[in-house]
């Protein structure tokens, strides 16, 4: 409260709404990388022969500030399918489905194509946790929308909203958020151009 009481309505308001009772911090954790199986042994057995793998947060931890521990999770399930697929699936060709060095090659691509992915998120929502835990996040110009004049912060959150832009852009969100800006300023240019009279 004594850091952002005088930040924008309503933030003032829920502040002072919140018991500091509910309120509860917590250490925010990730880790290095996961050491890998040998590369480049598709067709031979990995570095180390276990037929265990891990996944999700186990694997891949990551601070919230992304928004994206979830979703790397549930992306990981579909991934060793199909790389076991193969090896341990119908499509295994017959007497072949117990193939150990297979089977270790198929979880090496899969440890390799799931860390490949996941570990981008990892260090951006570290990133973010450092940015967000920092002196310069209690600054209240550090929120809004960063290089969009005050005025015109309404006309881009409706364009957003015309435009369908949402979470579940994915991937797209920047260049759709960026796409309906464009659009804010094609109006606002049309708005003040000169009109000629004939």
């Amino acid at each position: 409260r004594r850091r952002c009481g005088g930040w924008h309505t309503p933030v003032p308001e829920l502040l002072s709404a919140t018991d500091p009772s509910t309120v509860w911090g917590t250490h925010l954790l990730d880790c290095a990388p996961l050491p890998r199986r040998e590369r480049g042994r598709e067709a031979g057995p990995a570095a180390w022969a276990s037929r265990v793998v891990l996944m999700g947060d186990a694997a891949h931890p990551m601070t919230p500030f992304k928004g994206q521990g979830a979703n790397m999770t549930l992306a990981d399930a579909p991934l060793l399918a199909r790389c076991v697929a193969g090896v341990l699936g119908a499509s295994a060709p017959p007497g072949r489905r117990s193939d150990a060095p297979r089977l270790f090659a198929a979880l090496s691509r899969f440890e390799r194509e799931m860390m490949d992915r996941a570990q981008l998120k990892v260090e951006a929502s570290r990133a973010a946790a450092i940015t967000y835990h920092s002196p310069a996040a209690l600054s209240p110009a550090a929120y809004g929308l960063s290089g969009v004049h005050p005025e015109l912060v309404a006309d881009l959150i409706g364009e957003i909203r015309r435009q369908q832009v949402s979470a579940a852009c994915g991937a797209e969100i920047e260049a759709r958020v960026l796409d309906a800006w464009r659009h804010v300023q094609l109006r606002v240019a049309n708005r003040m151009a000169p009109v000629c009279a004939s």
